[in-house]
């Protein structure tokens, strides 16, 4: 709250350019600082356990979760090359791909509204059904990668960098495709992954407070399109939001359960049913569509535009969403997707380029002199 909001307007300037230290990293500041203060804490002698009345050490339970853990830092390896099969090769079971199956869908249900939730923070312009399905697919790829490699986590979409990217302001591709590459190269390296291993919870727990709560506010802004003095749209919104949290939220129906209620054997539905969003989500689609209204009353006009196939004669739209260079050759921009998301309707394409590129990312501006000239490829260095 002290370095993202109360200290934005802190200036810096360095060689005649402003330089916003605070505002452009608010999460490193707070990183830094807290963990200080536990470190001088702990080695102060601060949060060391003591003995209870029965002879046994034990440590208070508010310090618990603020102690470093040195050891995981300590036994990490300096340098390890990832390689694929390195837990053996991948064992295929119902009884584990059941619930996965479930997770997944859910962890679709929650990308979904990080693109449109990104592409508001970065003041893009909606992604379309055919880019929303790009996304999901890309996931998807990043989940069998996660399975050579035996991670032992699923890749999706991180709703804390939804929540860094409102905070820092920073939505350029070429940082986070920077970002990207600095973290393969830091995956290298044991000891870098360690140190955030050995964070203390209570730290995490306090980022985790102002980054969900930021993603939460962006959800609701998707509202700004939607008539909200509707009785019929307040009548959708409440009844979902109350119904998904009163049916799988923590205090609900399925968590007061002394069993599964679909059967003992169920590996798939209530993984699936057990979230609030997936019951909220369901409830949104179905409502929307069997209660009569118009297409500015259901907010859908901010949307059409950006799911037709004029689409991709936007100038924004194509900066934004197609791939860099020569991904765009190669993929065609996965039009394909546009083709069957518009009722079997091919995209219109511009004159400049039929598969243009994006601008403002890496290959761009490393690259520049493999790009033509024109308005679809400039590059924006403002933006970036």
């Amino acid at each position: 709250i002290v370095f993202s909001q109360m200290l934005k307007k802190v200036v810096i300037n360095v060689k005649g350019f402003p330089f916003s230290v605070f505002e452009l990293f608010p999460i490193i500041w707070t990183v830094a600082v807290a963990w200080a203060i536990m470190l001088i804490t702990q080695a102060a002698g601060g949060m060391e356990p003591e003995m209870n009345e029965y002879g046994n050490v034990t440590l208070d339970p508010k310090f618990s979760g603020c102690k470093t853990s040195g050891g995981v830092i300590d036994a990490s390896l300096w340098i390890k090359l990832p390689l694929p099969f390195q837990w053996g090769m991948p064992i295929f079971r119902g009884a584990a791909i059941g619930p996965m199956v479930g997770a997944m869908f859910v962890s679709m249900v929650e990308s979904i509204g990080d693109y449109f939730a990104c592409a508001q923070l970065a003041g893009a312009p909606p992604p379309s059904a055919a880019i929303v399905s790009r996304g999901l697919a890309g996931e998807g790829w990043g989940l069998i990668m996660c399975g050579l490699f035996g991670t032992s986590n699923g890749t999706t979409s991180y709703g804390e960098n939804i929540g860094a990217l409102g905070i820092t302001k920073v939505g350029s591709r070429a940082v986070v495709q920077t970002g990207a590459v600095c973290m393969m190269i830091a995956g290298l390296f044991p000891k870098f992954g360690a140190i955030f291993a050995a964070m203390p919870g209570s730290m995490v727990a306090g980022l985790y407070i102002c980054l969900f709560g930021l993603i939460a506010a962006c959800g609701l802004s998707q509202l700004q399109h939607v008539d909200l003095n509707s009785t019929r749209n307040l009548f959708i919104l409440g009844f979902c939001a109350y119904n998904g949290l009163a049916i799988s939220g923590a205090g609900g129906y399925f968590n007061a359960q002394p069993a599964n209620p679909f059967g003992p054997d169920d590996t798939f539905w209530m993984t699936f049913f057990n979230n609030p969003m997936v019951i909220s989500g369901l409830a949104g689609v179905i409502l929307d569509n069997i209660i009569p209204g118009t297409i500015e009353e259901c907010g859908m006009h901010a949307y059409k535009a950006n799911n037709s196939p004029k689409a991709w004669l936007n100038p924004e739209f194509r900066e934004v969403y197609a791939y860099m260079w020569p991904l765009n050759k190669i993929f065609c921009n996965c039009v394909y997707l546009d083709f069957l998301s518009n009722g079997f309707k091919w995209p219109e394409k511009p004159e400049s380029e039929a598969f243009p590129a994006s601008s403002a990312d890496c290959c761009n501006m490393l690259c520049g002199c493999l790009y033509k000239k024109g308005a679809d490829t400039e590059v924006k260095m403002a933006d970036a």
